[in-house]
């Protein structure tokens, strides 16, 4: 299938994981999503996860590329930078990656550090963007969600 703005598509895929069990619920959360909860859900998770990335390299230019100041959770900031601009996401129906759970990753991010970071996207895009003046509710705030909000009441 041909995407007609694929220069402005960040495509990914579905994926198993190896072991089976690793993080089932989020990978049968995030293999499930339909093409309008990819984009619809981006503050709760990366909706496409990093290793099934695949995208043209005016995309990787026009997004900010990754960050080069050391600091966590570029590849979530990407893609929330990408999304942000009017980015479009794609999923290809099929697994094309095994991902594996490797124990002590040093690349493992700490989930307080990737609320921050939907946190300050989520300012930018919606309260500070097409948002700006109005009321928002949230309900059914468990673990994350409270963790979310708690960020967001100490911006103000």
């Amino acid at each position: 299938e041909t995407q007609p703005d694929a220069k402005n598509t960040l495509f990914g895929s579905r994926f198993s994981r190896h072991p089976p069990n690793a993080t089932a619920r989020y990978a049968a959360w995030a293999n499930s999503l339909s093409s309008e909860r990819l984009f619809l859900e981006r503050f709760r998770e990366c909706t496409l996860i990093q290793p099934t990335w695949f995208f043209h390299r005016a995309l990787w230019r026009s997004a900010g590329r990754y960050d080069d100041n050391g600091a966590t959770c570029d590849d979530l900031r990407f893609f929330l930078r990408h999304v942000g601009r009017g980015g479009r996401l794609f999923r290809v129906e099929e697994d094309l990656v095994v991902y594996t759970l490797s124990e002590g990753l040093s690349s493992m991010t700490h989930r307080k550090e990737l609320v921050k970071c939907r946190v300050a996207a989520f300012v930018k895009q919606i309260l500070d963007g097409m948002w700006k003046g109005r009321k928002i509710h949230v309900w059914g705030a468990g673990r994350d969600g409270r963790c979310f909000l708690n960020e967001l009441a100490l911006l103000g």
